[in-house]
């Protein structure tokens, strides 16, 4: 019965009209009586007795009348339609690996804390597809674009500088540009989902250095500005030529050194960074501390996000085929008794 408690009416103005139906029906009694037909059939002498043709007559014209001013009052059974448009977001994530990123300049490191940040920020995603990329010398997929958000945070809470093992020589460095050409390649994959195809596409680059090899991350800006994809570069760490050093067991410092015993400067390219953001109409960032690191990683999930667009509508299950089927059965029988009736006389 639920049903006909959610049914209205479109135009319940003509429910006004039940009021002529008694008055209808009491102007069809004044010119009939009960007996005056009679189905010729052996029947007849119930029909005559009891006048149950002249009550089926008039009961089935008071169906006919009440089903006709139901039909024009429209009644329907309204439903709720939610079409939810979002621009959803696919981002690919180039995350620095190279041994530089255990400076304690940011504690307790900076890799330690990009790590948490980024955890952070995948934890607050709802519907866009995320790739992980780190590179140090070599970039190296980590994961491709994804909607398993759990897995994506297990992944970047095992991350370490020795995730890619850079005692290996064509594997030290930072590569920004190819970790970049990865990160496209990812951003470019066909989904078999057609859906989503025409997802907005980001980048965002973290590192605390600067390429030194393999190729020239400009060269690839221009390329990622071609296939309208935002770059948004976070440098971790002072890029004032900050000295560079761990902490041992002992509570010493230990500074990075190159092979011939001069300290290893952090080297942040601030400028390849900005023209990368400038090139492709994203953002450069610059983080120092945690505090600062968290507040990009906020600001950058506010930036990326678009509003999402609901619209409501309504539609309706109308009930006109029924009743119009109604009437023509009822029609229909008094019709045939009609036919088949003969006058009888009144008693």
């Amino acid at each position: 019965m639920d049903f006909i408690s959610n049914i209205i009416f479109l135009q319940p103005y003509f429910l006004f009209l039940l009021i002529l139906v008694p008055y209808i029906l009491w102007q069809e009694r004044k010119n009939q009586s009960p007996g005056y037909h009679a189905p010729n059939i052996f029947f007849s002498k119930i029909w005559n007795t009891h006048g149950i043709y002249w009550y089926w007559n008039i009961l089935g014209k008071w169906c006919i009348l009440t089903l006709v001013i139901f039909l024009l009052a429209q009644p329907v059974t309204p439903f709720h339609k939610t079409t939810v448009q979002k621009n959803w977001i696919d981002i690919a994530v180039a995350f620095d690996t190279s041994k530089s990123m255990l400076a304690e300049d940011i504690i307790p490191n900076r890799i330690e804390s990009a790590k948490k940040v980024v955890i952070d920020f995948i934890k607050n995603i709802q519907t866009d597809r995320v790739s992980l990329i780190i590179f140090a010398g070599k970039p190296f997929i980590s994961s491709p674009l994804s909607f398993d958000y759990s897995a994506l945070i297990d992944i970047v809470s095992t991350i370490t500088t020795d995730t890619i093992k850079q005692n290996i020589p064509w594997l030290s460095g930072t590569a920004i540009g190819d970790a970049l050409l990865v990160a496209i390649e990812q951003l470019e994959e066909k989904s078999p989902k057609a859906e989503l195809w025409d997802r907005e596409k980001v980048i965002i680059l973290l590192t605390d250095g600067k390429a030194n090899i393999w190729t020239d991350p400009s060269i690839v800006g221009k390329l990622v500005k071609e296939k309208n994809i935002k770059i948004y570069p976070i440098g971790i760490g002072d890029p004032t030529w900050s000295e560079l050093f761990t902490t041992d067991k002992n509570g010493t410092k230990q500074y990075f050194r190159w092979p011939d015993g001069k300290p290893i400067k952090a080297d942040l390219d601030e400028n390849m960074m900005k023209t990368l953001a400038n090139i492709t109409w994203g953002e450069y960032y610059n983080t120092k501390t945690n505090n600062a690191l968290e507040f990009v990683f906020l600001e950058l999930s506010k930036k990326i996000k678009k509003p999402i667009e609901t619209t409501r509508t309504t539609a309706y299950i109308s009930y006109s085929k029924e009743l119009l089927v109604f009437i023509l059965i009822i029609s229909c029988t008094i019709l045939i008794l009609e036919k088949k009736s003969k006058p009888i006389g009144i008693p």
